[in-house]
C-alpha cells in the first residue's frame, strides 16, 4: 500500500452473491518458500462473469490453477454448490472447463478434428456434433472447419479454443489472460463471441465465467472482479464501484523531467504522481483544468499530453502504489487449455 491510499473512502467489499456456485475460502499457496497466494477469500456466484485483475505475477493464473484443481493449496479451500472439494470431485470435473494463456491446439488438424478430439478424450455423447456446429456458426468459423489450425490467424485460433473449452457445456468457465497477444480486432471478437453464447445459452444452462487479466478494459467487462496484488486480495468490488473511488479524469503529461514537472503543479493543489515516466494529475473534470495546467507546465517543456478518463488502472495504483503493467515475479501458468 501506499500513502494514497488513505486518501480513498474505505468502502467494504461488495456482498457476496446470492447463488455461490465456487467458494474460495482463505486459500494459501506456495512455490517452495515463496508465498503465492496468501489467505484468498471469494465467493462466484452463479452466472458471474468474475475477473481476476493483476500485474503478471500476482497470483492470478496460480488461483486459476488451484481452482481449477490442477495444484493443492497449502491451507484453505474451495466448495462448489456448497461442497466442500476435498478430493477430485467428478462431477465438478465434468462442469468445469479451463482456457489457459498457452493455445494448446494440434496445428496439424483441422479445426473440426480438434473438436473431435477433444469429445473422444472426454467421451462427450453424440450430440457434440451439433453443438460443435453451433458454436463455429456462431463464431464464423463453420465455413473454416476443414481448413488446419496453423493456417488461422491468432484471434481464430483463440476462438477455436474458446468453441472447444465450450463443447463440454460447462457450469464453470476459466480463462486465464484470453486476449493476450491479440490485436483490437480480435480481442473484441473474442469477447463478443463469449457474450453471445452466454447469452444463447442463458436460459438452458448459464454459465459461470473467471477471467484473469491484466488489462483493465478487459476486467470492465466483469460484473465484479478481485483486484490481486503480491498474491493478497486488495478488494473485490464492481467496476463502477472501484471507479467511483478515484477521481474522474486524468490529464497525462510527458516531459523529459516529469518529477520537475510535478513541483511545477503543485500550486494547482491537484493529486499527482509519476507512473512509468509520465506525470499523472488527478481531477474533477479535465477538459476544464487543461489549460490552468498546461499554463503551468509549459515551462517544462511538455512533450505528449492527454485527457481520458479515470481507468481500473488507475484505481490499481492508488490502491498499491504501482502500474498494473508492472511484473512482480514468476506465475504459474497451470496446464494447456480445455477441461481440467
Amino acid at each position: 500500500m501506499n500513502d494514497r491510499t488513505a486518501n480513498l473512502p474505505t468502502a467494504p467489499r461488495d456482498a457476496d452473491p446470492r447463488n455461490v456456485l465456487l467458494a474460495i475460502e482463505k486459500v494459501t499457496f506456495r512455490h517452495g518458500a515463496r508465498v503465492a497466494i496468501e489467505d484468498v477469500e471469494i465467493a462466484i456466484g452463479e452466472d458471474e462473469l468474475f475477473g481476476l485483475l493483476g500485474p503478471n505475477g500476482s497470483g492470478k493464473s496460480t488461483l486459476l490453477s488451484l481452482c481449477a484443481g490442477l495444484q493443492r493449496p497449502a491451507s484453505g479451500g474451495f466448495r462448489y454448490r456448497g461442497v466442500a472439494l476435498t478430493s477430485p470431485d467428478r462431477r465438478w470435473r465434468r462442469e468445469l472447463s479451463v482456457v489457459f494463456q498457452r493455445p494448446s491446439l494440434d496445428e496439424r488438424l483441422t479445426i473440426w478434428e480438434n473438436l473431435g478430439l477433444h469429445a473422444q478424450i472426454h467421451a462427450l455423447p453424440g450430440s457434440w456434433r451439433e453443438r460443435a456446429r453451433e458454436l463455429l456458426q456462431l463464431g464464423a468459423l463453420l465455413e473454416r472447419r476443414d481448413e488446419a489450425v496453423s493456417t488461422l490467424s491468432g484471434g481464430m485460433k483463440r476462438k477455436v479454443d474458446l468453441a472447444r473449452a465450450l463443447l463440454s457445456n460447462p457450469r464453470l468457465l476459466l480463462l486465464d489472460e484470453p486476449t493476450s497477444g491479440l490485436d483490437e480486432r480480435s480481442y473484441r471478437a473474442f469477447w463478443e463471441y463469449l457474450r453471445s453464447w452466454r447469452t444463447a445459452t442463458r436460459a438452458e444452462a448459464p454459465i459461470t465465467v473467471i477471467v484473469a487479466t491484466h488489462r483493465s478494459d478487459e476486467a470492465e467487462q466483469c460484473d465484479r472482479l478481485a483486484i490481486l496484488d503480491r498474491g493478497r486480495v486488495i478488494t473485490v468490488s464492481r467496476p463502477s464501484t472501484l471507479k467511483s473511488r478515484v477521481a474522474p479524469d486524468r490529464i497525462v503529461l510527458r516531459a523529459a523531467k516529469p518529477n520537475e514537472l510535478a513541483e511545477a503543479l503543485a500550486p494547482l493543489a491537484l493529486p499527482h504522481s509519476v507512473i512509468d515516466g509520465a506525470l499523472h494529475v488527478e481531477c474533477d473534470d479535465g477538459q476544464r483544468w487543461l489549460p490552468q495546467v498546461v499554463e503551468v507546465a509549459a515551462p517544462c517543456g511538455i512533450r505528449a499530453i492527454e485527457v481520458r478518463s479515470a481507468t481500473l488502472g488507475d484505481v490499481f495504483v492508488a490502491l498499491t502504489g504501482h502500474a498494473l503493467e508492472a511484473t512482480l515475479g514468476d506465475e504459474t501458468a497451470g496446464a494447456n487449455g480445455g477441461r481440467a
